[in-house]
């Protein structure tokens, strides 16, 4: 079984792109339906900044990559081709690929994580500090609206 027949049997979406230029050179078919895409072909056509929402994070991550270094965990927003937004956790490793310098990207989408941990901070800040209580001698009675000494 040959190298690309094991990432397109990947359930884990991944790309293979050109060092120099940042060409897509592979893409399995699990990066096809996280970008929402019909075919591997109007992946392969469509320019790789419209699958970015923050220019800049594009730019960083490609910097990185034509400098031969291997980038864990950097998370991006990215864009659906009909403008939803998911956020992703990539991977990169540096290889040679057909003859070419290139490298593989692993994309996990964890837009649920990133809800879930704003709805977690949200509700810490709205969430009031219990006031400390001193031990005291006195009888202590507590409702649910207020503490009676």
């Amino acid at each position: 079984m040959a190298l690309l027949d094991v990432l397109e049997g990947s359930p884990i979406p991944v790309a293979i792109l050109e060092q120099e230029t940042g060409k897509r050179l592979f893409v399995n078919s699990a990066l096809v339906e996280m970008f929402s895409l019909g075919t591997r072909d109007e992946l392969f056509n469509s320019d790789l900044a419209d699958t970015w929402v923050n220019q800049d994070d594009l730019n960083h991550a490609m910097s990185v990559f034509r400098n031969n270094q291997k980038k864990v965990d950097i998370e991006s927003e990215r864009q659906h081709q009909d403008g939803s937004r998911c956020w992703v956790l990539m991977n990169t490793q540096i290889l040679e690929f057909d003859g070419k310098k290139t490298g593989i990207i692993w994309h996990i989408d964890i837009s649920e994580r990133k809800i879930i941990k704003a709805e977690l901070n949200k509700n810490q800040k709205v969430r009031k500090p219990l006031p400390i209580i001193y031990q005291s001698l006195s009888p202590l009675g507590i409702s649910m609206d207020a503490i009676y000494l």
